[in-house]
C-alpha cells in the first residue's frame, strides 16, 4: 500500500481551506511533535525527522524541505513519506483506525504561518519502570534497568527563545513524554503558557502519581485536559505493569484530577495499552473509565512483541477474541462512548486474525526495514529444520487456551548459551520465555497462514546477543504448539578469527563503521581500505560495494555478491569486483532497543588485482 493514494473518512473535523481538497492527514500542515532528543516530526509515529532543535530553528523546521515534501505526498493521499505507521495501519485495519485521525480536529494555519498544534515530549524524566516502554522514554527505566547513560540536555535556551515566538499562535498544546509534572522542560513550558497562550487548549499526559501544590497551580491557571495511563483495572495488573506505581494512590489521584478538570469544565481522560498482559480486564477497564466519565484512548502496542496482541499468532487471537466477545452484554450496559472504544478494539483484533489466517504475508521489524532478512514466497518451516543447527537450542511447547505453557520438550540443549530450566517454564506465558534481566532489541514477524507463524526476535543477555526463532501450529482443538530455536549469535572476537582465515597471504583485515544508509562513521586503518576498495575512504561515503553487501540486488554490473547467513545480525560476503578484486566481508547488524542503527564490516582479500 506504500505510495498508493489513500481515501480518508474526514466525517466531523472542520472544514479544509477554501479551494482544498480533503487532506488524507492534517499532521503535516498543522502539527509539530518535539521528542525527547530534539528531533521534530509531524506526529509521534513518522518516522521522518524535519529537522533537529539543536541545529534550526522551529520556524524553519517547520517551512523547511523535508516538511514540505511529506506535505505534498500527503495532499495526494500518499503515505509513502514518513508515514509507514498509517500506511501499516489502513493496511492491516481501515483508514478509520489510522492514527492520522487524531489530528481531524487541528486547526489549518494561515499560509506562511506556523503550526497550530504542538506536540512536546521534551523530556524522559519519569519515576516509573512500565514494561512496555524502555529507557529512551523513562529515566528510571534507563537507569535503573538498562545501565545506560542519562539522555543529554538538547532544549537549551535558545530554543525556548524559539518557543516564545511560536507560542503565542498556537492553539493547542500537548505534553507528554516521560512524567511531565516532574520534567524540568515540560515544566517550564507550562509557565510559559500561562504567559504567552493563556487560551490555549493545553492537555497533559501523566501517569497520575504526582500532585504537589506545584501541580495543582498548573492544572487551575491553565484549565488543561488530562490523559492519565491505566494499564489496569486491578491492583495486581496495574502494579504489574507500571512498575513503581500503586494502585491506591492512583485512585486517590484520579478523583483529585477529575475535580480539578470539571471545575475549570475541561475533560479527564484515559490512556490505555492494550496488550497480553492485560486485555482480560478491558471490560473492567472501560467500567472504571464510565466511573470517572473518562473517554478512553486505546494505543496499539507492537513493541515489545511478547506484549503485543496485533502480534499474536491466529491461534491465540481467537482465543483472546472469543474470551473478549463473550464479555460484551457488559460493555453494551456502559452505553458510549465505551461500547464504541470495545467495538472498534474488537474489530481491529478481527482484522489482524483474520489477514494472517488468509495467508497473507506481514513483516514488522522493530524501528525499519531489516536489511538482511527479505520475507516474502512460500518456505516452509519445520520443527526439524530448526533443530538442524547442533549450535541451538530447541525447545518444542504445548499451549494451551490461556496462552500459558502446558508441556515442554527438550529436542537440542544447544552450546553457549544462558541456563534454562525447562520446568520452570509450565505455567508461564507462551510470548514470554526469559527472564527480566535479558532485553530484547528488535523483531521480524513472519505470517503465512492459519496454522504457521514464523517469526525472530533479538535479544540481550549481559554481554551475549541471542536469536529466538518461533513456529506455531494449530492442532485445531484450541492448542498449539510452538517450537523455539534459541541461539547464541556470534561475538565480535570469533568474527575477527573468521575474517583473519579468510585473509590471504599478507592481506590486511580493515574495520568499516557506517550507518543505516550505509554512509562510513568509521575506519581502520584507513591505508589498508584504500587498498582494498582501490579508492580513498573517507567519512560519509557511499560506496557501491558497500550498498551491494547489505543488499546485493543493489550490485553494479560485472560485481557480484554472495551472501552466506551466519545467524539474525552476521552474514558473511564473497564480493568479486569487476576489476577482480576477490573480497570476503563479515557485516554485523548493530541495533539500539529496535532500531537498525548502522552495520560494523569486518572487510578482507583473497588476492589482489595486478597492478598494470
Amino acid at each position: 500500500m506504500i505510495g498508493q493514494p489513500v481515501e480518508i473518512h474526514t466525517k466531523g473535523r472542520p472544514p479544509d481551506p477554501a479551494g482544498a481538497r480533503a487532506l488524507a492527514c492534517r499532521a503535516p500542515f498543522a502539527s509539530l511533535h518535539l521528542d525527547q532528543f530534539g528531533d521534530a516530526r509531524a506526529c509521534c509515529q513518522s518516522d521522518l525527522v524535519l529537522g533537529n532543535v539543536a541545529r534550526e530553528s522551529l520556524l524553519d523546521i517547520w517551512h523547511g524541505k523535508p516538511a514540505e515534501r511529506q506535505r505534498a505526498a500527503i495532499a495526494e493521499g500518499d503515505f509513502s513519506v514518513g508515514c509507514s505507521y498509517c500506511d501499516w495501519a489502513i493496511g492491516n485495519a481501515s483508514a478509520e483506525f489510522a492514527y492520522a485521525r487524531n489530528f481531524d480536529r487541528c486547526t489549518m494555519p494561515e499560509p506562511g504561518a506556523g503550526p497550530s498544534q504542538l506536540e512536546m515530549a521534551l523530556s524522559n524524566s519519569c519515576n516509573l519502570q512500565c514494561t512496555m516502554c524502555n529507557g529512551d522514554f523513562s529515566s528510571s527505566i534507563r537507569t535503573l534497568r538498562e545501565g545506560r547513560a542519562p539522555l543529554p540536555t538538547v532544549y537549551g535556551e535558545a530554543f525556548f527563545d524559539d518557543l516564545a515566538e511560536v507560542l503565542p499562535e498556537v492553539d493547542e498544546v500537548h505534553l507528554l513524554g516521560g512524567e511531565p509534572f516532574l520534567g524540568h522542560e515540560p515544566l517550564r513550558v507550562m509557565a510559559m503558557l500561562t504567559e504567552l497562550a493563556p487560551n490555549a487548549e493545553v492537555t497533559v499526559t501523566t501517569n497520575a502519581t504526582v500532585w504537589t501544590p506545584r501541580v495543582e497551580k498548573l492544572v487551575d491557571r491553565l484549565a488543561m485536559n488530562l490523559v492519565v495511563s491505566v494499564d489496569g483495572a486491578s491492583a495486581s495488573t496495574y502494579e504489574a505493569i507500571r512498575i513503581g506505581a500503586s494502585w491506591d494512590t492512583l485512585m486517590e489521584n484520579l478523583v483529585r484530577l477529575r475535580d480539578a478538570v470539571e471545575a475549570k469544565g475541561r475533560r479527564l481522560f484515559f490512556a490505555h495499552c492494550l496488550m497480553v498482559e492485560n486485555w482480560h480486564e478491558f471490560p473492567e477497564l472501560l467500567a472504571l473509565a464510565a466511573a470517572f466519565e473518562a473517554e478512553v484512548f486505546v494505543n496499539t502496542v507492537l513493541t515489545p512483541t511478547d506484549s503485543s496482541l496485533h502480534l499474536l499468532s491466529p491461534p491465540e487471537l481467537s482465543v483472546v477474541i472469543a474470551t473478549l466477545e463473550a464479555r460484551d452484554a457488559e460493555v453494551v450496559a456502559l452505553g458510549e462512548p465505551w461500547l464504541t472504544t470495545w467495538n472498534t478494539q474488537i474489530e481491529r483484533l478481527r482484522e489482524a486474525r483474520d489477514d494472517a489466517s488468509r495467508g497473507d504475508v506481514e513483516t514488522y521489524v522493530t524501528g525499519g526495514d531489516n536489511p538482511l532478512r527479505p520475507v516474502g514466497g512460500d518456505e516452509e518451516v519445520s520443527a526439524e529444520s530448526l533443530a538442524a543447527d547442533p549450535s541451538s537450542r530447541v525447545l518444542v511447547l504445548d499451549v494451551d487456551r490461556d496462552l500459558r505453557i502446558a508441556g515442554v520438550e527438550v529436542r537440542s540443549e544447544g552450546q553457549g548459551l544462558p541456563p534454562l530450566e525447562p520446568a520452570a517454564l509450565i505455567g508461564r506465558s507462551s510470548r514470554s520465555l526469559h527472564d527480566p534481566s535479558v532485553i530484547q532489541l528488535a523483531h521480524t514477524t513472519y505470517r503465512r497462514s492459519r496454522s504457521l507463524v514464523d517469526d525472530e526476535r533479538l535479544f540481550r543477555s549481559g554481554d551475549q546477543l541471542l536469536v529466538d526463532r518461533r513456529v506455531y501450529r494449530d492442532d485445531g482443538a484450541g492448542w498449539f504448539t510452538l517450537t523455539v530455536r534459541q541461539q547464541r549469535v556470534l561475538p565480535e572476537s570469533e568474527i575477527v578469527t573468521a575474517v583473519a582465515a579468510d585473509a590471504g597471504p599478507g592481506m590486511p583485515v580493515v574495520i568499516l563503521d557506517a550507518d543505516s544508509e550505509t554512509r562510513i562513521t568509521g575506519v581502520g586503518p584507513s591505508a589498508d581500505a584504500a587498498r582494498l576498495v582501490g579508492l580513498a575512504v573517507e567519512l560519509g561515503t557511499r560506496l557501491v560495494t558497500f550498498d551491494a553487501i547489505v543488499d546485493p540486488t543493489l550490485a553494479a554490473p560485472g560485481l557480484s555478491v554472495e551472501v552466506t547467513g551466519i545467524d539474525w545480525i552476521t552474514s558473511r560476503h564473497r564480493v568479486r569486483t569487476p576489476a577482480g578484486l576477490d573480497l570476503s566481508a563479515w557485516t554485523r547488524l548493530q541495533f539500539d532497543f529496535g532500531v537498525f542503527t548502522g552495520f560494523r564490516m569486518f572487510l578482507t582479500a583473497r588476492s589482489l588485482p595486478e597492478v598494470g
